[in-house]
């Protein structure tokens, strides 16, 4: 009814879930409407404009119009997230995005989950006003701006920076202590982030790096075991070959043996 077009304070457009695929980037684009985002499951790496986002699941990041937003990298095999496109209706709604972080992580993300799904469901019923659709946006948004726990935003930056200069430094023979130098933080308070954001310790995810090397130069070069291991990242030979056995199941020379095929020409 006419009479209860202005209860809502903004004006919804669309939404959807997004499911990856382990496939493509976020488009670069500039919208002229905001963008809501929440992350379910993943971590979504965007930018907008100079400013770069690591966004977790239970984290929510909001785009403005008039900006330009795109991925960071290609989308990861584990990321789902809800998004939805709106505008500001008055001044009620202005007040809402002022208390709200740009990116954010929820101290409620099942409520907030609930919500998002009503609204999709909404979205979808043709003869629901699209009232019901802003006011469920309102809602999403003022438990974003309510309950953020913005405690949980830091140490999952951290952990994502140690896990990328990990994947870029491993065969320097880097220790967790020169992550966490690099970092400037304490080695001990790195482990514990890390594990807390991927569910293993940063000494076996920089062995998993460093096997996964290692493997690779066993199959297609011509690199004798202890050269291997040391252009891996290993200064300990008999270290190398108890990850190594441990991670794959038998020693390197055993798996040179068994699966590679190497050809020399002396010509």
């Amino acid at each position: 009814m006419k009479e209860f077009d202005d209860i809502s304070p903004f004006i919804p457009y669309n939404g959807g879930f997004f499911i990856s695929r382990g496939i493509g980037t976020h488009p670069d684009r500039i919208m002229d409407s905001h963008e809501l985002i929440f992350v379910t499951s993943g971590i979504l790496k965007m930018y907008e404009e100079s400013q770069q986002f690591e966004v977790p699941a239970g984290g929510s990041l909001l785009l403005f119009p008039g900006k330009r937003h795109g991925g960071l990298e290609q989308y990861s095999n584990d990321l789902k997230f809800y998004w939805f496109h709106f505008n500001i209706a008055d001044r009620r709604g202005e007040q809402i995005l002022t208390s709200l972080p740009q990116c954010s992580r929820s101290a409620s993300p099942e409520k907030i989950t609930v919500w998002f799904r009503q609204l999709l469901s909404n979205q979808d019923i043709t003869e629901s006003s699209p009232v019901c659709s802003g006011l469920i946006l309102t809602l999403i948004l003022s438990k974003i701006a309510e309950t953020t726990d913005n405690n949980h935003i830091l140490p999952l930056q951290v952990a994502v920076k140690a896990h990328d200069y990990i994947k870029l430094n491993f065969s320097s023979q880097i220790s967790t202590s020169d992550v966490a130098n690099h970092l400037q933080c304490n080695p001990d308070y790195l482990g514990r982030v890390f594990k807390q954001a991927y569910g293993m310790p940063l000494t076996e995810h920089l062995n998993a790096c460093r096997i996964a090397h290692a493997r690779k130069l066993l199959l297609e070069s011509t690199l004798n075991i202890s050269q291997t291991a040391e252009e891996s990242g290993f200064n300990d030979m008999a270290y190398f070959r108890r990850k190594f056995k441990k991670i794959i199941g038998i020693t390197p020379a055993a798996y040179r043996k068994q699966y590679g095929k190497i050809h020399i020409n002396t010509e």
